[in-house]
């Protein structure tokens, strides 16, 4: 069954011949950028300190084709308890018109502070971070485009009180 496998493998490969490359592919694009401001609210959890905060992230993005890679940083606060990140993250659009869903990921850096008596107080802890973000652009090949979207931030490492999370629901503006 295994050799059966390789030797199909093989076959294809020495004679199946290159793919077909269109001319249009072969041409360097310029990737169009793009500075992104956006705010929210934010809902905080592994921090000792629950319910509805204030976050804001600011980005420097790149645009390719269906695609957006972000260098982005982002600042959430609810009474003394703090979370901020910067990192590195890419979407996906999922349709070729000026209104499209998309998703993505992040990875990079991030700090927590959990909730304590005072502004210095409450255990705090840095690390790596892992991110989700989905939502909806409007206005995609305009430039300026409005984003509607969810983003959840995880630290990877626990602080007294547990797992750093923030959740954050933005509205943002691509200029």
């Amino acid at each position: 069954m295994k050799v059966a496998f390789l030797f199909a493998v093989l076959t294809l490969t020495c004679f199946a011949g290159p793919l077909p490359i269109s001319d249009d592919s072969a041409e360097k694009r310029e990737a169009s950028h793009q500075f992104y401001l956006g705010f929210g609210p934010v809902f905080l959890s592994g921090m000792n300190k629950g319910g509805t905060g204030v976050g804001v992230e600011v980005a420097r993005i790149w645009q390719v084709d269906s695609a957006e890679i972000r260098l982005a940083g982002d600042f959430a606060i609810k009474d003394s308890a703090i979370f901020g990140s910067a990192g590195i993250g890419v979407n996906y659009f999922f349709l070729p018109t000026d209104v499209t869903p998309y998703a993505g990921g992040e990875f990079g850096f991030g700090v927590a502070k959990a909730q304590g008596d005072g502004v210095f107080s409450g255990g705090s802890n840095g690390g790596f971070i892992l991110g989700f973000t989905a939502g909806v652009q409007f206005f995609r090949y305009s430039s300026i485009n409005v984003d509607l979207g969810l983003k959840g931030s995880f630290l990877l490492r626990d602080t007294e009180y547990g797992k750093p999370q923030v959740f954050m629901i933005r509205v943002g503006l691509n200029m």
